[in-house]
């Protein structure tokens, strides 16, 4: 008997103990180590990650033991790995796999749910191609690429004749196995673009396209694109910030340690320029032009490269802000100038440098009246210009600048009643300083204007109702202007138009719903332009194009120009009639006659009656561009198809979007969230798939997510704009909840009694106000670092828009969080970074400690030395799984209507 239990149990006991190996060695595998059934659920999904204190990407090195050597200036450096120039072959994949993987899936891509793979490709836009840039020959294009999961660049040719790419340099190779590093300026510099990349994040190209300059971890490598090899131009005075070559190539200036250098290309001789002292500085943007005003230059060569034009910046009386590391208090904190609302700005002036004398001559405006500097322009044959503003930013003048007497002249002036914007992609002058072109919102909406050389009015280039939006190119031999514009504020579209002749003729070059965006050659390549695509229909394509004939060509016959008015483009939205039960779906619902769109709808009549929503023009070849060759996107498949319909709302015709959770099901009532940014220079709702990919996670754990853009958000009229002048909340929180409250008109699935709202920045203040003010319309709030008294942001984005707190207190106040803090009646949840410098922790201390004295339980996540931007992938996938957790349980689960 003893025998045959023996032999009975012995197979049994084999399968017990096997599937117990087995399963301990598939969780290990899964969740990165051996896990024990119980801890693997008791875990929850903390396991998804290891621990790591690298950043995303971080390419992990063997360090030499032994002290690396230093390389002398003018060292050429050979190719370590790669042979430069190598042609990169194409990978034989199987039919339909993305291009990204490479001929294999990311190790472990296809375990991972999509906020691991979200968090861990930095949104899913690592792998993106930028930077582009034509050589003068037009048989390159030159850009910037990283892997699908790492922050560092490598620089590419893409050979426009046979379609194919190479690999030109990478940062392994230029630094030999040591490790990037980056000064603290440089890191401010950085977050101020929103740039997270590394390796090599920018190059220039001499004037005759035949070397590069590129800077990287504190040194400047200079290529010669002829012979493949790269001279280290060192030096002992400090990390390099923006080094740019002279107009004739032979001299590159460069700052270091806030002071102006220039090197001469052929000795590798450094010649310092200027000399800093405490709390004076040279050659560099102050913190609110490179934060507020998108003007990241702070010196600009003459054409004739003889002269360069610095800037000065004294930033004595401006206060400084000390940013404490909590969980390094060992560490010094981190310290820098911040100016306040109705404090001391930086105060900044300008030196005309001749290089052969090493003298200044300053130039002198009215800076008591025009304190800000906004833009400089200084282009062959044509006067140096700058424009300056005021510091309440409603008056603006354009000056012309004789640099031999220093004598100015004005040009024009700008006048608003609430504010004055900034486009930086003008003035542009045209060839021998004839005209110039400008634009402005004095008619009531952005224009382009054509302005001769002392300044006078010509014409208007673009009809208002186009919707210009920015200059992208000027191609002064065919007399056209390229340009983004778009009637319909969740599209972006690009135009040529005509700079002579008769008015408002142009071209329309993209037809597709969605936002383009254009990068043209110069010189002998200048009819080649980059098309940057994103849809609602794809992901972002990116294709080069040539533009051939030009504008006005009699191969274009007249009829056709006619019906590329741009009065005329088909938006991404429409109007719909209540829906009683919306069909699953799981492609995005699009407009009517959408090749994608499952639920084609009828229009209303208010659609038939729409100015903008006629027959799209036929696709003219020409105006489209004959397509040159594409650029691959090695950024990850990020698997999802957002359920998204763009809805046009409201008598003010709000745009708004709203994302359906997969497996949507008409016969529930689904709790919803509004995704919400509601402030200035920032559109939620965009004719742009990957635009919604966040979101469409957030509604497939149970929600309808909707996004509406209301009063203060740009794309539309100025008078739209301008409505925010005085008070940040009101009026974005009126639309957010009319908006609202028209989308569940129509999507009755919506459950306006179980809300939440969600953002970051102004979003995030906007999250905070409507949780206090509106409890009736908000249960529940997750506000991402979010300003909580204007007091303490900026003076040039404050000011623009409640003016001087010593001048209208009430605006302040009217705008301010922690007056509010007694009506926290719902659960809010605050989010923010412990090391953020561009709104300070300090923000949702102030209101944490505002609930504790007014006795309001609420919840705080601080992120320990994360910035404004949240790069890491460990954090970023935690906080956004922390935030979904706390709505499904406050909101609860969908039910049945």
């Amino acid at each position: 008997m003893s025998v045959l239990r023996a032999l009975w149990l012995r197979p049994v006991l084999g399968w017990i103990v096997g599937g117990m190996v087995f399963c301990g060695a598939w969780s290990g595998g899964r969740y990165g180590g051996v896990k024990w059934l119980g801890a693997g659920w008791l875990g929850g999904r903390a396991w998804a990650e290891r621990p790591s204190s690298r950043p995303v990407g971080d390419v992990v090195r063997l360090v030499p033991s032994h002290p690396v050597k230093a390389r002398p200036v003018g060292e050429v450096i050979r190719p370590v790995q790669r042979p430069v120039g190598e042609v990169i072959r194409p990978v034989q994949r199987p039919v339909g796999q993305h291009p990204s993987l490479r001929g294999g899936a990311v190790a472990g891509s296809e375990k991972e749910d999509f906020l691991t793979r979200y968090a861990k490709t930095f949104r899913f836009r690592m792998g993106k191609p930028s930077h582009f840039s034509f050589t003068e020959d037009g048989k390159q294009l030159l850009f910037l690429r990283s892997g699908p999961r790492s922050f560092v660049r490598s620089l590419y040719a893409l050979d426009l004749t046979t379609g194919r790419e190479r690999v030109l340099l990478t940062a392994e190779t230029l630094l030999a196995g040591v490790r990037e590093n980056l000064s603290a300026e440089e890191k401010a510099r950085r977050e101020r673009l929103r740039l997270a990349a590394r390796g090599l994040v920018s190059y220039r190209m001499a004037p005759d396209g035949g070397s590069l300059l590129l800077p990287l971890s504190g040194k400047l490598y200079l290529y010669d694109r002829a012979s493949g090899r790269v001279r280290v131009l060192d030096s002992k005075a400090g990390y390099p910030i923006d080094a740019r070559f002279s107009p004739d190539g032979k001299q590159i200036a460069v700052v270091r340690g806030g002071d102006l250098y220039v090197v001469e290309i052929a000795t590798g001789k450094e010649r310092r320029l200027t000399k800093r002292t405490e709390g004076i500085t040279h050659a560099t943007a102050e913190f609110v032009a490179q934060e507020e005003m998108g003007r990241m230059r702070g010196y600009w060569w003459s054409p004739d490269s003889r002269q360069i034009l610095y800037q000065q910046t004294d930033e004595r009386g401006v206060e400084w802000i000390y940013l404490p590391n909590a969980a390094q208090p060992q560490s010094k904190p981190h310290k820098q100038r911040y100016p306040r609302p109705g404090k001391a700005n930086a105060i900044v002036r300008l030196g005309l440098l001749d290089l052969a004398s090493g003298k200044t001559r300053w130039i002198e405006w009215d800076r008591k009246s025009f304190p800000y500097l906004n833009t400089v322009r200084w282009s062959k044959g044509a006067p140096l210009t700058l424009l300056v503003q005021d510091r309440l930013q409603r008056h603006a003048q354009l000056l012309a600048v004789d640099t031999t007497t220093g004598a100015l002249r004005m040009l024009l002036e700008e006048r608003d009643a609430a504010w004055l914007n900034i486009d930086q992609s003008v003035p542009h002058w045209l060839p021998n300083g004839r005209s110039f072109l400008w634009s402005s919102e004095r008619g009531g909406g952005w224009q382009l204007e054509l302005r001769d050389a002392k300044g006078a009015f010509v014409r208007v280039l673009t009809p208002r109702a186009m919707g210009y939006r920015r200059l992208l190119a000027v191609d002064a031999v065919r007399g056209t202007a390229y340009l983004s514009a778009s009637p319909e504020p969740t599209e972006g579209h690009l135009y040529r138009v005509a700079l002579q002749g008769e008015q408002w003729r142009m071209q329309r070059l993209t037809y597709k719903a969605g936002v383009h965006s254009g990068h043209f050659g110069h010189g002998k390549s200048a009819l080649l332009y980059v098309l940057t695509a994103a849809t609602m229909e794809a992901s972002t394509s990116y294709t080069v194009r040539r533009l051939d004939p030009p504008l006005g060509s009699p191969t274009l016959k007249l009829a056709e120009r006619a019906k590329s008015s741009p009065s005329m483009p088909k938006p991404a939205y429409r109007s719909m009639p209540p829906l009683s039960m919306p069909k699953p779906a799981y492609r995005p619902i699009l407009v009517q006659g959408s090749p994608s769109s499952k639920t084609p709808m009828p229009p209303t009549s208010a659609d038939k009656k729409s100015s903008t929503q006629t027959t799209t023009p036929p696709r003219d070849a020409f105006a489209r561009g004959e397509v040159i060759a594409q650029i691959a996107d090695r950024s990850e498949d990020p698997k999802v198809i957002p359920n998204v319909r763009l809805l046009k709302v409201g008598e003010q015709a709000l745009r708004a979007a709203v994302i359906f959770p997969k497996g949507f099901q008409a016969h529930l009532r689904y709790p919803t969230l509004l995704y919400v940014y509601a402030g200035p220079g920032y559109r939620m709702v965009n004719a742009v798939r990957g635009h919604f990919l966040f979101a469409q996670w957030l509604a497939d754990r149970g929600f309808l997510v909707v996004s509406v853009d209301g009063r203060g958000t740009p794309g539309r009229t100025r008078a739209w704009e301008r409505a925010i002048q005085g008070d940040f909340i009101a009026k974005p929180l009126e639309d957010q909840i009319t908006g609202l409250r028209e989308v569940a008109k129509l999507i009755p699935q919506i459950d306006l009694h179980r809300v939440g709202v969600y953002g970051w920045s102004f979003g995030g203040y906007f999250s905070v106000m409507a949780t206090l003010r509106r409890p009736d319309v908000f249960h529940a709030g997750v506000a991402g670092a979010p300003v909580t008294d204007w007091m303490d942001y900026d003076t040039h984005y404050t000011e623009r828009f409640l003016g001087l707190p010593q001048q209208d207190p009430q605006a302040y106040a009217r705008s301010n969080a922690l007056l509010d803090a007694s009506k926290l009646n719902r659960p809010l949840l605050l989010i923010h970074g412990t090391a953020d410098d561009n709104v300070f922790f300090l923000h949702s201390l102030k209101l944490s400690h505002a609930f504790l004295l007014a006795q309001k339980d609420h919840e705080f996540l601080p992120l320990s030395n994360m910035t404004h931007m949240v790069r890491r992938a460990r954090p970023l996938r935690a906080l956004n799984d922390r935030l979904i957790r706390f709505f499904q349980h406050h909101l609860g689960p969908p039910r049945p209507r």
